[in-house]
C-alpha cells in the first residue's frame, strides 16, 4: 500500500514537473505582463551563465569568479562584430565561441598552478582587467559610453524586438545548454572532471591528464558565459563596462552554492528564483541587501548541499523504495 502511494506521489510529481515546464516555455502566452517575461528573459541568460559556472566550481572544483569577464567578452565580441563590421546575429555566435575559448584556455592556465583562494584572486583579477579594457579601449568599445544599437537577430525573417518575441530563443538556448552540460555531467568526461575535484593526485595517479581536463573546464564554461553575454547584448541592444562586474560573478557564486554544488537543475532553478527574488525585494528598498543576506546565510547553515542537493536527497530517499520494491515485483512475476 506505502509502495503504491509512493508511486503516485511520484506521478503526481513528475506530471507537476511537465506541466511546470509546458508553462514556463509557453510563458508569453499565459497573459503574464511584459515585465514579467522580460525578467524571465534575464533569468533564462542568467541560468546558461551560472551553468557555465557549474562546470568549473560544481564539476571540476575550481573556485572561480570569472564568469562575468567571460560574460563581457561576449557581450562585446558579438555587439562589435554586429554594429562595426555589420555581421548577423547567426553569424557572430561562431566568432563568439572561438574568442571565449581563447580566453577560456587562457584563464585555464593559472589553475594548473594555483587553486582555492589562490584562483579565485586571479579570476577577479581576469574580470576587472577585462571591465578597465572595456572602459578604456575608447576606440573600440566606446569606454564609458558603451556600444549602442545593437541589432536584434532575426529567426525567418522576422526580428526579434522585445521580450515575448525573445523569450523563445532563451527558452531554447537555455534548453540546448541543460541538455549539452547534463550530457558533459553523465559522460568519461564528467566522470573524469568528478574524479580531478576528489583528488587531483588520485586523479594523475591511475593516469588521467588533470592539465588537459581542468583547462577543458574553463574553456566550456567561458564559452557558455560567451554565448549568454551575446545573447544579452542582442536584447538589451546597448552594453556599458559596468554591467560586467564583479557583482555579478559573486551572484553566480551564490547561485551555485543556493543551487547545490552537484545539483544541474537545482543550478537552474536558483538562477531564476534569486534573479526575480532580487527584482521583488527592491520594494524593500535599504532592507533589501540584508533580507537577501540573511535568506544567503541561512541557505549556508540549514541547506549546505544547495536546495537542489537536498530534493535529490528527499527524492532518493523516498523513491528508492519503490524502485527496489517495483524490481523486486518483476522478478518474481
Amino acid at each position: 500500500m506505502l509502495t503504491m502511494r509512493r508511486s503516485e506521489v511520484r506521478r503526481v510529481l513528475v506530471g507537476a514537473g511537465w506541466l511546470g515546464v509546458a508553462w514556463l516555455v509557453t510563458l508569453p502566452m499565459t497573459g503574464v505582463s511584459r515585465y514579467v517575461t522580460h525578467m524571465a528573459v534575464i533569468a533564462g541568460i542568467y541560468a546558461i551563465l551560472a551553468l557555465g559556472l557549474f562546470v568549473v566550481t560544481g564539476l571540476t572544483g575550481q573556485l572561480s569568479l570569472g564568469q562575468a569577464g567571460a560574460w563581457g567578452v561576449g557581450a562585446y565580441t558579438s555587439a562589435l562584430l554586429t554594429t562595426r563590421l555589420g555581421w548577423d546575429f547567426w553569424y557572430c555566435l561562431p566568432a563568439v565561441v572561438l574568442v571565449s575559448l581563447l580566453v577560456g584556455i587562457g584563464l585555464g592556465l593559472p589553475s594548473l598552478k594555483v587553486s582555492g583562494l589562490y584562483l579565485a584572486m586571479i579570476t577577479v583579477g581576469f574580470v576587472e582587467i577585462a571591465r578597465l579594457v572595456f572602459l578604456n579601449w575608447i576606440s573600440l568599445t566606446g569606454g564609458p559610453m558603451g556600444v549602442i544599437n545593437i541589432p536584434p537577430p532575426s529567426v525567418l525573417g522576422q526580428h526579434l524586438y522585445g521580450p515575448r518575441a525573445y523569450y523563445p530563443l532563451v527558452v531554447v538556448f537555455l534548453a540546448l545548454t541543460i541538455l549539452f552540460v547534463w550530457r558533459l555531467t553523465n559522460s568519461r568526461v564528467g566522470v573524469v572532471l568528478r574524479t580531478v575535484a576528489d583528488s587531483e593526485v588520485a586523479a594523475r595517479s591511475v593516469g588521467i591528464n588533470t592539465v588537459y581536463y581542468k583547462v577543458l573546464a574553463f574553456a566550456i564554461s567561458t564559452c557558455l558565459g560567451g554565448i549568454a553575454g551575446s545573447l544579452y547584448a542582442h536584447y538589451v541592444t546597448y552594453i556599458d563596462p559596468p554591467a560586467f562586474s564583479l557583482a555579478e560573478s559573486i551572484f553566480l557564486l551564490i547561485v551555485i552554492i543556493v543551487g547545490g554544488k552537484s545539483s544541474l537543475l537545482g543550478v537552474v532553478g536558483a538562477a531564476i528564483l534569486l534573479t526575480f527574488g532580487l527584482e521583488y525585494l527592491k520594494a524593500l528598498r535599504e532592507y533589501r541587501m540584508i533580507v537577501y543576506g540573511l535568506m544567503l546565510l541561512g541557505c549556508i547553515i540549514f541547506l549546505p548541499k544547495g536546495v537542489g542537493g537536498y530534493l535529490e536527497e528527499l527524492w532518493q530517499r523516498l523513491f528508492a523504495g519503490a524502485d527496489r520494491a517495483g524490481r523486486q515485483t518483476v522478478r518474481t512475476g
